[in-house]
């Protein structure tokens, strides 16, 4: 396949820096859409030919489209990664409705806005591209304090197996990521909150099989995958990224740890 570009939702930093990365190492053309103007700056003096910045929120739609319109001036666009999102840490009963309705603005909307946008330059150019969303363990799980945090990721599931059933016949595929515990800038800052983050961060680390915590590097090449021609049958999956959490029913205490 010839020159194409992938937009990456929140790709000044964490998971979806990683994957701009990635996908730029891939000879990917890549827009870097992102809230926090200081990560894009940081992104931007790195000069990467191929990678461009763009400020704004997922969840207005007019962001979208200028990531769209953007991309497009690179090169054909290709591929598309939803992975902006918000984190309210809340029991249900205790969450705010700002608290909820921008959770479902960022998480599902920019998530549900960004596969559209995507998926009409996709059917207007005739490319058979691929949309990953960054989803979570909280997708298929439920965590005591994150209701509104799983809700949105238990959606953005649901909507990826919607897109690869809709859409598979015109060669659009779509994919998931659900991360595990992963070292990113939101992961440090949410321990920094608690009052032991060492202890916390152990506990994270040992839960795993693998007994550790993952490495937004590590999510970033399976978004990658995803994207590329090697990834060319696979459609409608969550893939976990989480050192085998989801697939351990409870925690364990291993020989040895």
């Amino acid at each position: 396949m010839g020159e194409r570009s992938a937009v990456v939702t929140g790709g000044g930093r964490g998971i979806g820096l990683a994957s701009v990365l990635k996908l730029a190492e891939r000879g990917w053309h890549v827009v870097a859409l992102d809230l926090r103007e200081k990560d894009l700056s940081d992104l931007a003096a790195r000069r990467l030919p191929n990678v461009r910045t763009l400020a704004g929120d997922v969840a207005d739609q007019g962001s979208l489209r200028a990531a769209v319109d953007l991309a497009t001036s690179m090169s054909p666009l290709a591929g598309w990664v939803n992975n902006a999102a918000v984190a309210p840490v809340e029991a249900v009963h205790l969450t705010t409705r700002e608290q909820f309705d921008r959770a479902m603005a960022v998480n599902v909307g920019g998530t549900f806005w960004g596969c559209s946008v995507a998926i009409n330059a996709f059917l207007a150019s005739r490319i058979a591209g691929a949309v990953v969303n960054v989803s979570s363990i909280h997708g298929s799980r439920g965590f005591q304090g994150w209701g509104a945090y799983d809700t949105t990721k238990g959606a953005i599931e649901a909507l990826t197996r919607n897109l690869a059933v809709e859409y598979g016949p015109y060669g659009i595929r779509a994919n998931a990521v659900a991360p595990g515990t992963i070292r990113t800038p939101m992961h440090v800052e949410m321990l920094a909150r608690g009052a032991d983050p060492e202890a916390a961060e152990a506990l994270l680390a040992a839960h795993p099989p693998l007994g550790r915590v993952g490495h937004q590097d590590e999510v970033g090449a399976v978004v990658a995958f995803l994207l590329s021609d090697e990834a060319s049958y696979v459609s409608g999956q969550t893939i976990g990224v989480d050192g085998g959490w989801n697939a351990q029913a409870q925690l364990t205490v291993r020989p040895g740890r």
